[in-house]
């Protein structure tokens, strides 16, 4: 409601914008972090490779970027495209006209299929350990023992 009454008032604070910020969720915390993974904050060596890659421009406007596991393995998917509006505007900065749009394209979505109980099993025995469990089958691809949680 207070974001509403600003936005119509906006135009009182020259130079004030609010911007929207999504944040990943992980129910389970470490359970599945080695699986899964997590996004942070994009850095120096992540914006080289987007470069190098070609990707760069896409990342514009994002904070987040996947650093490990399927968050990262799957970030194309994930991401998205980012869109743009190009605008004439005059010399006090107001919009004259729109030049050119490009909407965003929001990132897929994927399905997996995990054991959360093995996981929760596993990561019971392998408590305290420094230890990793690998299975042969996709299902049970693997687990770490040396867990942390992707929220923070």
């Amino acid at each position: 409601m207070q974001v509403a009454r600003f936005a119509v008032n906006q135009y009182r604070f020259p130079g004030v914008e609010v911007k929207g910020y999504k944040r990943r969720y992980y129910p389970y915390n470490s359970a599945l972090t080695h699986v899964i993974g997590y996004v942070s904050k994009i850095n120096d060596k992540d914006v080289d490779r987007l470069d190098k890659e070609g990707k760069l421009a896409n990342y514009a406007s994002t904070h987040d970027i996947g650093k490990l596991g399927i968050e990262r393995y799957y970030e194309d998917v994930l991401h998205g495209q980012t869109g743009y509006e190009e605008v004439e505007v005059n010399n006090r900065g107001r919009v004259i006209r729109q030049l050119k749009e490009v909407p965003p394209q929001a990132g897929r979505d994927i399905y997996l299929t995990l054991d959360l109980k093995l996981q929760q099993y596993i990561e019971t025995l392998l408590a305290g350990s420094r230890a990793a469990v690998v299975g042969d089958r996709p299902a049970y691809r693997r687990y770490s023992g040396a867990g942390f949680n992707p929220e923070l």
